[in-house]
């Protein structure tokens, strides 16, 4: 671990002498204050550590974005309102509370994403149109979906008063509320991450605009699902981006919960639960992932309470019940990405194993192929309608990747040995992980390992069978942290588990010992987080400073540009942009064509193609090549130099009047 730390605070130098100094205080005083307060907090402050860690980033949400916050507030009465109405046609009878809110949730968002479709399909995804079926939803289930969440919200109490206060759960809670600040920081700041402003984004955008669902053109991404795109279109008139941008953590704090849920089924302790959601939510790719403009959430939260059904069913005389719910769940994770494969495989193995076993087997496979089908398969349909390839921009057999020899693959998608992955996404996981940094996991899972001598958990096998066949296909495919969020997130709730089991059996210094190396997992996880979460204009925006467009020309190299075209380019201008891409803060990001961001050479030279093809009025390219690109326009193209800064260089181009628009 030595080396990793370093590294982490040495990259504290790049934003300034002063933010490596005060890493160096920070880090050692938070390792001393988490392992000081479960000793020194008064008693009457554990009742409200719940409240706190609940009232934090929502306050902080409702304050900073009020009507981003009423549009969440909007969005998630209407996936409970949706849900509980699909929970009493087909769930079972006698769910718990907190059973009830995180399955009408997840139930809710698989249901949404299809209504939005359909809306999408028919061109009534307009403002008007999304508010009257919000605030529909809102008058026929807002006050059952206020009745779930408050008696969710008790048997949270109650179940939190009876545990008792163990240290390392006191250090837990201790470290979710230092890891809310950057969590919160994220999410409501001006979006920065690529894929929220290249693709999640800006079709949202263009969504919401044309009221419509038509794939942006030039977005080849656009004709994947886009259920998480279709929500955040859904919070755009209401809400604008602030509030698109505040599903991610309300889909990651229902995904924490729906873990805690599952480590319930398994006998998980109280104690146990708290510090494996804890650590989960530390884990600084998870962290970042969902705080960020992204739809892996959305996934992870169907996925998970997929497997809670499986798990829930088993020896319940509405087994059946339970199986469909689960069916449901795990096929509206294929409205959200393709990547549901990897966890929906495994998953579907647990689930046709359980089928023979029914009481009417054939009718409940029936069962089974409609509602996946009704669920799953409308995004590939509209994929092969429009392009004749059901998952166009891609191939079926990447699906199957494995197939393929490494020398036969692109360098982005080449797998590893199956020995050799533990090691890489904990000590080498940039290409596991889109982010700077080579440990997106920490090391709870290394170093609490021997702990896992000590678990003891319901449904042993069958997790350890879903675990297995998840690694071998995630492992032979594509073995990027991000697609394993759920199967990751069981192993820190069982290594959890095991660390509990642990400390039992030791004395209290072995017990402090095993405190300070989970403290320092913390430590060391915030270290990365920070590096990927905050920055010193965010500080300044937060501090009321500077403004979100000040706060975004000092940190998008891309804004200034896209500033000067949404202040100076018509309605109608088409914008053609060579190594640059950020949609999202386009004027119009239907009008606009990216081209080859990773290879401006290659952009450059075929420059006069695009020119020919079609007719733009500006032109983006990088500053230093701005005299160059000036020299490739085609006879009858001028170009006048109309911005640049360090970065990048603005043109307004002129063509011959005969050309036309661009076409996709």
């Amino acid at each position: 671990m030595a080396e990793p730390f370093q590294v982490h605070l040495e990259a504290f130098r790049s934003p300034g002498e002063l933010f490596a100094k005060l890493i160096l205080v920070v880090a050692p005083g938070l390792w001393i204050a988490g392992l000081a307060y479960p000793r020194l907090r008064p008693a009457r402050w554990r009742s409200l550590e719940p409240i706190v860690l609940a009232t934090l980033p929502l306050a902080s949400a409702a304050i900073w974005a009020p009507m981003g916050f009423l549009a969440a507030l909007l969005l998630g009465t209407t996936l409970l309102a949706v849900g509980s109405a699909a929970l009493r046609w087909t769930g079972p009878a006698d769910s718990q509370p907190i059973e009830r809110l995180l399955l009408s949730a997840g139930s809710g968002l698989g249901l949404t994403i299809l209504l939005l479709f359909l809306l999408g399909l028919a061109g009534a995804l307009s403002g008007p149109v999304v508010g009257i079926v919000g605030f529909a939803a809102l008058a026929l289930g807002g006050r059952e979906s206020a009745r779930t969440v408050a008696e969710a919200w008790r048997s949270v109490r109650a179940a939190w008063e009876a545990s008792p206060g163990d240290p390392a759960a006191a250090l837990a809670v201790f470290f979710a509320a230092v890891f809310l600040a950057p969590a919160m920081m994220v999410a409501l700041a001006p979006a920065l991450a690529h894929d929220a402003l290249a693709m999640h984004l800006p079709a949202a955008r263009h969504y919401a605009d044309i009221g419509a669902l038509r794939p942006l053109p030039f977005l080849d991404y656009s004709y994947f699902p886009q259920g998480f795109e279709l929500l955040l279109a859904a919070q755009w008139p209401l809400g604008g981006q602030a509030g698109a941008q505040l599903i991610s953590p309300l889909l990651f704090a229902l995904t924490l919960a729906a873990l805690a849920l599952v480590g319930r089924e398994l006998g998980l302790s109280r104690a146990a639960l708290v510090v494996g959601v804890g650590a989960v939510f530390a884990l600084p790719f998870l962290l970042w992932t969902g705080s960020v403009v992204k739809n892996d959430l959305a996934l992870a939260l169907l996925q998970t309470l997929g497997l809670y059904c499986w798990l829930r069913s088993r020896g319940r005389p509405d087994e059946a019940r339970w199986l469909r719910l689960g069916v449901l769940l795990v096929a509206s994770g294929f409205a959200v990405k393709y990547t549901a494969m990897f966890t929906a495989a495994p998953l579907g193995v647990l689930y046709l194993w359980r089928l023979p076993r029914l009481a009417r087997p054939v009718r409940e496979a029936l069962l089974w192929t409609a509602i996946f089908a009704s669920l799953a398969l409308y995004w590939p349909a509209r994929a092969w309608v429009l392009t004749g390839n059901p998952v166009f921009p891609i191939e079926l057999s990447w699906a199957v990747e494995s197939l393929r020899p490494n020398e036969a693959r692109p360098v982005e998608t080449r797998s590893i040995p199956y020995w050799k992955i533990p090691w890489t996404i904990h000590f080498d996981g940039a290409n596991a992980f889109e982010a700077p940094t080579r440990n997106p996991l920490g090391f709870l899972l290394l170093l609490f390992l021997p702990g896992w001598l000590a678990v003891r958990i319901r449904h042993k096998w069958a997790v350890l069978a879903f675990l297995t066949l998840f690694y071998i296909y995630w492992g032979s495919v594509w073995p990027v942290v991000r697609y394993a969020i759920l199967p990751l997130g069981l192993l820190a709730l069982l290594t959890a588990q095991g660390l509990m089991g642990w400390r039992a059996a030791v004395g209290p210094w072995a017990r402090w010992t095993l405190d300070a190396a989970l403290a320092l997992n913390f430590v060391f996880c915030l270290l990365p987080t920070l590096l990927m979460s905050v920055n010193g204009p965010q500080l300044a925006l937060f501090a009321g400073r500077i403004d979100e467009a000040e706060y975004l020309r000092r940190t998008l190299i891309t804004y200034p540009a896209l500033e000067y075209l949404g202040e100076h380019s018509a309605p109608g201008d088409w914008t053609l942009s060579i190594g640059a891409n950020s949609g999202a803060y386009a004027p119009d990001p239907a009008r606009i064509r990216y081209e080859y961001l990773t290879d401006v050479d290659h952009g450059l030279a075929v420059l006069p193609t695009y020119l020919n093809r079609a007719r733009y009025q500006w032109l983006i390219v990088p500053a230093d090549r701005a005299a160059e690109a000036q020299t490739l326009l085609p006879q009858g193209w001028r170009a006048e130099e109309a911005f640049r800064d360090e970065t990048l260089a603005v043109f307004r181009l002129e063509g011959p009047a005969a050309l036309t628009e661009p076409a996709n």
